[in-house]
């Protein structure tokens, strides 16, 4: 199964008409973008993780099926795809754009993929690679380069602010400061940094306090506020690898 003109897989693949999936198997969204696949991030890993899929035909009863769908997206734009520390369901590649507009490689290379024979080569070149896994689960998928350089530049602006803060504050082991102070070490931050986010002081608390950082923590004196940063904790998730003194 292949978006193509005539296929909307917002809402073939994913939406409420999806009766084409009761049949596919391969499913391959080609030239889909982010913000469409942003939009359907939830149906997506409940697809990948759930293992099964209501299919709703127009005009008939609904009824589910084991799914055994596998997921290939294609796309041009370098960034097409979202992706986080953490991801279990995606592997992203960036193919070689070496042979971009050399129009003779390609008429040859569909010539080969059109001859029966040339395709036997290849799958039987593939299934005979050496040292491929049985089966595919979470901890045998490949990380790329890529994938990780995506991962980093779609970290929340909140989490890079606070690995900023951990570095500052290598002198500590717990550092303790007021809301005020952190939200005015926030500030300093995207200002030095150009990063456009505008939150309020109480926004911004609150989305450090719904992080649920291990290592991060909310008190209160008589007079304020305050946050308290377990800095040794703080080097561990980041990996920072700091020696703090004993």
């Amino acid at each position: 199964m292949k978006s193509k003109s005539g296929l909307k897989p917002l809402v073939d693949v994913f939406g409420n008409h999806n009766a084409q999936m009761a049949t596919k198997f391969l499913v391959v969204l080609d030239e889909l973008r982010k913000a469409e696949m942003i939009e359907v991030q939830g149906r997506f890993k409940g697809l990948v993780t759930e293992g099964t899929l209501n299919i709703n035909p127009k005009g008939k009863d609904q009824y589910t099926i084991k799914s055994y769908h596998r997921l290939i997206t294609t796309s041009n734009n370098d960034d097409s795809m979202p992706t986080e520390h953490g991801d279990r369901r995606n592997v992203i590649i960036k193919c070689s754009d070496e042979k971009c507009g050399d129009i003779e490689y390609f008429k040859k290379m569909r010539k080969y993929i059109n001859n029966e024979r040339s395709m036997w080569s290849i799958y039987d070149y593939l299934k005979n690679l050496e040292n491929v896994p049985q089966v595919f689960d979470v901890l045998s998928f490949p990380q790329t380069e890529y994938q990780q350089n995506l991962k980093e530049a779609s970290r929340d602006y909140v989490d890079l602010w606070l690995e900023h803060f951990t570095r500052q504050s290598n002198s500590f082991k717990i550092r303790t400061a007021s809301s005020k102070e952190v939200f005015e070490n926030w500030q300093e931050f995207i200002m030095e940094n150009n990063i456009k986010c505008e939150y309020s002081s109480v926004q911004f608390m609150k989305k450090l306090s719904l992080m649920v950082v291990d290592g991060v923590k909310s008190t209160r004196t008589n007079n304020e506020r305050q946050k308290q940063f377990d800095i040794e904790k703080l080097n561990q998730k980041y990996s920072l690898g700091c020696q703090l003194p004993k």
